[in-house]
C-alpha cells in the first residue's frame, strides 16, 4: 500500500464506516451485491452515496475499489464459490449477489489492504452456538470447513443430506417411505419437480427437528429441481 493510499484510507470519514450493527447484518445475510462486497473489503459502508463520494474525493481508493470488482468478476469464471447466488441474478454483473465468505477468502489470498478487518468482522465464534457442549477436534474442523464454503456449496450439501435422509428412510422404514412417496410422486417416471418437492419437504423436516425458526431461503421446489437437473447434466458431461 502506498503512503498516499494509506493516508487516504485513514482520512475517510467515520460516517462512511460500517457500524457493528451493520457488520452483524452483513454477516447474517451472508451475501451482498458484487460492488457492495468490494466496497466492504475497504471497510467502507456499501451505499451508492458513499461510492459516489469516494469517486469524487478519493480517486485512488475508488480505483482500488474498481480493481477489486474487476478481479472478482474475472475470478468467478474459474471459482464456483464466487459465482452469483443462482436465485438472484442481475443484468449488470456488478449487481449480482455473491457469497461474502467467498469474497473474504479471495481477499485473503490476494492480501488486499484492509482485509483483516473485513475477515474478522465476518467471523463468528462458533463455540457460542454450542454452549454447555464439549466439541471434539473433528467437530470443530467440520464446523470451520463448512463456514469456508460458499452459499451455493452449502445449499448443495444440504440437498445432498436431504437425499441421504430419503435413502435411509427407504431402507429403514419402508412403510413411512411408501407413504411419503404417495404424497410426492404421482407419475410412473419421477420428474425433477417431484424430487425438488421431496427435498423441500425433507429440508423442512430438518428445520423442525432442529427447532429452527424457519427454513433457510433457497430450498423451494423449483430451486431444488434446478439443482437436480444440473446434477444430471454433470453425469452426462463426465460419463456420457
Amino acid at each position: 500500500m502506498t503512503n498516499q493510499k494509506q493516508n487516504a484510507l485513514t482520512a475517510i470519514p467515520e460516517s462512511m464506516r460500517p457500524t457493528e450493527a451493520d457488520w452483524i447484518r452483513y454477516r447474517d445475510g451472508a451475501v451482498l451485491k458484487c460492488w457492495s462486497a468490494a466496497l466492504l473489503t475497504l471497510n467502507i459502508k456499501p451505499t451508492l452515496k458513499n461510492k459516489e463520494f469516494l469517486e469524487k474525493n478519493f480517486p485512488e481508493i475508488y480505483a482500488s475499489f474498481n480493481l477489486r470488482v474487476s478481479v472478482i468478476l474475472k475470478r468467478r469464471i474459474t471459482d464456483s464459490d464466487l459465482r452469483p447466488v443462482s436465485e438472484i441474478l442481475a443484468k449488470n454483473q456488478r449487481n449480482d449477489f455473491l457469497s461474502l465468505a467467498a469474497i473474504s477468502r479471495l481477499a485473503t489470498e490476494l492480501d488486499w489492504d484492509g482485509n483483516d478487518y473485513f475477515r474478522n468482522h465476518l467471523t463468528t465464534n462458533k463455540s457460542e452456538s454450542f454452549s454447555g457442549k464439549k466439541i471434539s477436534i473433528t467437530e470443530k474442523e467440520n464446523i470451520n470447513s463448512i463456514e469456508k464454503l460458499g452459499i451455493g456449496n452449502k445449499r448443495t450439501l444440504l440437498r445432498y443430506a436431504a437425499l441421504i435422509r430419503l435413502l435411509c428412510m427407504s431402507i429403514e422404514n419402508k412403510h413411512k417411505f411408501e407413504k411419503f412417496c404417495k404424497e410426492i410422486f404421482r407419475h410412473k417416471k419421477v420428474t425433477n419437480q417431484e424430487i425438488g418437492l421431496a427435498i423441500e419437504r425433507t429440508v423442512a423436516t430438518f428445520a423442525e427437528e432442529l427447532s429452527a425458526d424457519s427454513v433457510p431461503y433457497g430450498f423451494q421446489q423449483d430451486a431444488n429441481a434446478d439443482e437436480v437437473a444440473k446434477a444430471k447434466a454433470v453425469v452426462k458431461a463426465l460419463l456420457g
